[in-house]
């Protein structure tokens, strides 16, 4: 008797066993979930025609009062379009966004965001909605000088995002490559982060920044680079959304220079002073307040050499008040390795 009580216990165990398993799986994710909040909740974004948008992101700060919407849209059209106006509404309240770059051709990539005098709890589940005009460019960035946009078009859509205590910092970058003609971008054809003469996009994404305790980094290059230290961050291989920029390839002939822009928007909340870069080719920075149409030059020109290793650390002393500012990361190189890190703190 004793022996067939054994035996059926373990007939028990043996078909049943994964059934406990099942349950240890779930209350262990239970647990997970609980002790992590909300924390797994994706951030949407959604639009309807025209723009879209693939990023959303809630940043709130407490010491400062204030909280931030961060969004990343890109031109889904076939025409490039002029951003000229748009608005957040959280609630019962709308604040103006502004986006970087302005001008975004087809499949190109803008950084947008809107501050609100609110903060909330981190993990909260924020809402909201989003308003975008834009002009219709048929023939580029020159009917924009010559005033000779079409009428505006509006783009709406709306956004969910939980709120969080640490910033993200989100680019919009343009990878692009010289005619063969370009052995590296002059940097006197480059004034404005616009694309030079002779260069052309292959590739547009978006990158986030590494950046922590208030400040705005990142390291990106080729593989020679990855896994060394710059500016206090660690270099990653640059991002598949654009690891074109890997493929030296792109750089031979007819190409022979690598280019890159790299957009944001940011809010300052205490004045910082101090902007840092290093590269091996050709980097510069770029930034104005958001409601200027003028941008101004970090380094002027300093840090745009054309040989490899020859460019190092840069160091540019630039105070910046508390305000919302458009930042632009302008980068060039040879047929060559390459690296840019930016560090602003």
């Amino acid at each position: 008797m004793a022996l067939a009580k054994g035996q059926s216990a373990i007939e028990f165990l043996s078909t049943y066993s994964f059934v406990f398993l099942i349950l240890a799986g779930v209350l262990v994710l239970l647990v997970f979930l609980a002790s992590s909040g909300t924390a797994l909740v994706p951030a949407q974004c959604s639009s309807f025609g025209g723009v879209d948008c693939n990023f959303a992101s809630f940043y709130t700060n407490g010491t400062e009062h204030y909280s931030l919407v961060t969004l990343g849209i890109s031109n889904s059209g076939s025409v490039p379009i002029n951003v000229i106006g748009m608005t957040v509404t959280r609630g019962a309240v709308t604040e103006n966004a502004f986006c970087t770059p302005s001008f975004v051709y087809p499949g190109g990539q803008a950084v947008c965001a809107a501050q609100f005098s609110t903060v909330v709890v981190q993990g909260t589940m924020v809402n909201g909605y989003y308003s975008l005009s834009a002009d219709y460019c048929n023939n580029g960035l020159s009917e924009i000088l010559l005033n000779d946009c079409t009428a505006p078009a509006t783009y709406t859509g709306s956004f969910s995002a939980q709120a969080t205590y640490a910033e993200t910092d989100l680019f919009g970058v343009i990878g692009a490559v010289g005619a063969n003609t370009v052995t590296l971008a002059p940097y006197n054809s480059i004034t404005v982060p616009f694309l030079p003469p002779s260069y052309s996009t292959i590739q547009n994404g978006e990158w986030i920044g590494t950046g922590s305790g208030g400040s705005v980094a990142y390291s990106f290059g080729t593989q020679s680079y990855v896994g060394s230290n710059y500016l206090g961050v660690n270099t990653l291989p640059f991002p598949a959304s654009v690891s074109q920029l890997n493929d030296l390839p792109n750089a031979n002939a007819p190409y022979n220079s690598l280019f890159s822009m790299a957009f944001t928007t940011l809010d300052i909340a205490v004045t910082q002073n101090s902007e840092r870069i290093y590269t091996d080719n050709a980097m510069e920075v770029y930034y104005k307040p958001v409601t200027s149409g003028s941008w101004n030059s970090v380094f002027g020109g300093d840090a745009w050499t054309g040989g490899s290793d020859d460019g190092g650390e840069h160091t540019g002393n630039v105070v910046l008040q508390p305000g919302m500012y458009n930042l632009a990361v302008v980068w060039s190189n040879t047929a060559a390795n390459g690296l840019q890190a930016l560090n602003i703190s």
